[in-house]
């Protein structure tokens, strides 16, 4: 399984420690970030930025987020987020609602892992590694999760107060780093933080 094409932006999103009254706001300021980051400049020129069209979405929420969702909407994707609250199915759905018509971020595409296995056609489904099994994992989720936000042209994590400091993000900031030692060109930044 492949992520998405370039370029694209990944988040990575860890509410389990996120106030529950912050929740709400820090999607807001999440949208706002977006926002900012792919449009055109300032100065009315498109940055290089919009021609992004992708938005990846990793997060422990616990079920799929993506805009086209069907995936196996019933199956928790992530075991790390325990309880779900109402503010969390709030915060999740101002994200959302910014994809779609009239929102901020309309023209944008919000995808997660679910829908990205949802738009393989069933025998690559079934040709993809043991596909149901290996993806009935957290673990296996979460290091593709992984994977692909490394790769992603531009990463966005949640600040303190709307995001939790972990390992997960440190490890992503880290091999991001190291590529743009490297001279990866074609990544735009290291992180960029929202909240």
């Amino acid at each position: 399984m492949s992520g998405p094409i370039h370029p694209y932006l990944a988040i990575h999103w860890r509410l389990e420690s996120v106030p529950l009254a912050s929740l709400p706001q820090c999607a807001v300021t999440l949208v706002d970030k977006l926002a900012e980051i792919l449009s055109t400049s300032s100065n009315g020129t498109a940055s290089s930025r919009n021609e992004i069209k992708t938005v990846w979405l990793a997060t422990d929420y616990p079920y799929p987020v993506s805009s086209s969702g069907g995936f196996q909407e019933s199956r928790r994707r992530s075991g790390t987020l325990k309880s779900i609250a109402p503010e969390h199915v709030e915060a999740i759905s101002v994200l959302k609602d910014a994809f779609r018509r009239g929102g901020k971020l309309h023209g944008w595409y919000l995808t997660d892992i679910s829908a990205r296995l949802q738009s393989l056609n069933p025998e690559q489904r079934d040709n993809e590694l043991g596909y149901t099994k290996l993806l009935e994992d957290e673990g296996v989720v979460g290091i593709l999760d992984k994977i692909i936000a490394t790769d992603a042209d531009i990463f966005i994590s949640g600040a303190k107060g709307c995001g939790r400091a972990s390992s997960f993000t440190k490890q992503i900031i880290d091999a991001r780093n190291t590529s743009m030692e490297n001279g990866d060109g074609r990544l735009q930044n290291i992180v960029e933080l929202f909240g």
